[in-house]
């Protein structure tokens, strides 16, 4: 059994507005590997609620699959992963980072999208997949029970956009392996670079050098970007342990700059500091990414297989830590520097194909990007919400099996007193906690059932240590 206790919030409208694109019809008559498809980068850390530590780091989009998909994205990349409670279950992933949201979740997002919006037959939406054999092999499953097609490269390799529409079904959604696709990711091509690089022989990396620099990623990070000093501590050991010899040496001077500063908790200036060309406050980061991007573009003439394009701001060890001293993230980067709006406007200028063009923060400026690409229009799309009210359910014991429990029946739930069997760990934690962590209150909800799972499967007699550190791989 399982007992709820809900309550009810004060009832709040938020507002947000964003841009959509609506497209012209496709030129089907395209090669498939020369069509443009505006592609929404790690499209499922939308779903990484924004008060999480990684979110700094690991968070490239800001919105719902159906969000990107009305912002103009016309390609997703999932990236997949077997749960770590049920690997009958796939949830998603960036780097170390698990994202608690159900493939199966996905899917019924993208296809209620396409369904409400299937009035152009010219228009394709691209499932990239990446994952292991196992996981690929689960997600085929899954798509073919919702009709979706799985495309080999012999399917679309020298065919036409309508040809590969013709084997899109009635969704006209088609899934791909990543493999399958010319990926084109340069880590030079970051927010923050060096400027010059520092020569190494101006440094040493020794154990009183890395304690120094241990100690000023846990001030930066506790001032700068609001961690805690466990938090930092543990993020700065992360990001020692990955440092080059010429990356550490140009830590080492951040870090004096930071010092002569003192910002503490100030707005930092990256700007005094001349180890480093930040895509923030100067031009350079921003013209080699473009440079870049028109040499690729030129150099995908020569291929016959789909070809990836970056667009976004690469995560170094280097830019990750600039990003801690100035309280910045992965998309405030690409919003204070306005790469997109940029992208938008150089996309006109590039020869064609333009094939997959990745972007974080689809939904900012991203509808330009389409619109540019492909042509149409964008508009001004301006939406409120508030919470829905609850009934008053204290002591409810109206749902026996938590497998037939839905969150999105309740704006809330508190699982502190819930009592159940350790079967149910996964419906909890990965279905319900969906529906709640958009907001702060749920997310510390989800928070605490994760704790709650991982003492359920704890033998007795467990230490505190060997839980927090079970907690920490049921994360991630």
């Amino acid at each position: 059994m399982l007992r709820f206790i809900c309550f009810l919030l004060a009832p709040f409208v938020t507002t947000k507005v964003l841009y959509h694109a609506v497209l012209d019809p496709a030129n089907t008559a395209l090669d498939f590997r020369n069509s443009p498809f505006l592609t929404s980068h790690n499209a499922a850390t939308g779903s990484l609620p924004t008060d999480d530590i990684y979110s700094v780091y690991y968070k490239n989009q800001d919105d719902s699959f159906a969000s990107q998909l009305d912002c103009g994205a016309r390609a997703l990349d999932l990236r997949l992963q077997e749960s770590n409670l049920d690997a009958k279950y796939l949830v998603f992933k960036h780097g170390i980072v698990r994202i608690n949201l159900l493939y199966s979740t996905a899917l019924a997002e993208i296809i209620n999208w396409r369904i409400d919006n299937n009035n152009d037959p010219t228009d394709l939406i691209v499932l990239i997949h990446t994952g292991t054999e196992k996981a690929i092999l689960q997600a085929k499953v899954e798509l073919s029970a919702k009709n979706i097609p799985w495309l080999n490269s012999s399917d679309y390799t020298g065919k036409s956009l309508q040809q590969v529409l013709d084997q899109a079904g009635d969704l006209n959604i088609i899934a791909i392996d990543d493999s399958d696709i010319v990926n084109n990711y340069d880590n030079k091509y970051a927010c923050s670079i060096p400027n010059p690089p520092v020569p190494t022989t101006d440094c040493v990396d020794d154990q009183a050098t890395r304690d120094s620099l241990l100690s000023c990623f846990e001030t930066v990070g506790v001032q700068q970007s609001s961690f805690s000093e466990a938090e930092s501590q543990g993020l700065g050991l992360f990001f020692l342990n990955d440092l080059d010899i010429e990356t550490f040496c140009i830590v080492k001077s951040l870090c004096q700059c930071y010092d002569e500063q003192q910002p503490a908790g100030g707005e930092f200036n990256i700007a005094t500091c001349d180890s480093v060309f930040n895509c923030q406050v100067d031009r350079t980061p921003q013209e080699n990414l473009f440079d870049f991007l028109a040499d690729n573009i030129q150099d995908s003439l020569t291929s016959d297989s789909p070809w990836k394009m970056q667009s976004f701001w690469q995560a170094t060890s280097l830019s990750l830590f600039v990003d801690t001293m100035m309280g910045s993230s992965i998309l405030i980067d690409e919003a204070k520097s306005k790469l997109n709006e940029n992208v938008a406007i150089e996309v006109k200028t590039l020869i064609q194909p333009q094939n997959f063009l990745l972007v974080d923060g689809v939904c900012n400026s991203g509808a330009d990007i389409a619109v540019a690409m492909r042509g149409g229009t964008t508009i001004r799309v301006e939406t409120t919400s508030s919470p829905t009210e609850t009934p008053v359910c204290e002591n409810d014991l109206l749902f026996k099996d938590i497998a037939g429990f839905s969150c999105e029946s309740w704006w809330c739930y508190n699982c502190r007193d819930a009592s159940y069997s350790v079967a149910s760990i996964v419906d909890l934690e990965e279905r319900c906690c969906l529906s709640c962590s958009s907001s702060h209150e749920g997310h510390e909800l989800c928070a605490d059932l994760r704790s709650t799972a991982v003492t359920a499967v704890l033998p007795k007699g467990v230490g505190v240590a060997v839980a927090l550190t079970l907690l920490f791989l049921l994360n991630f």
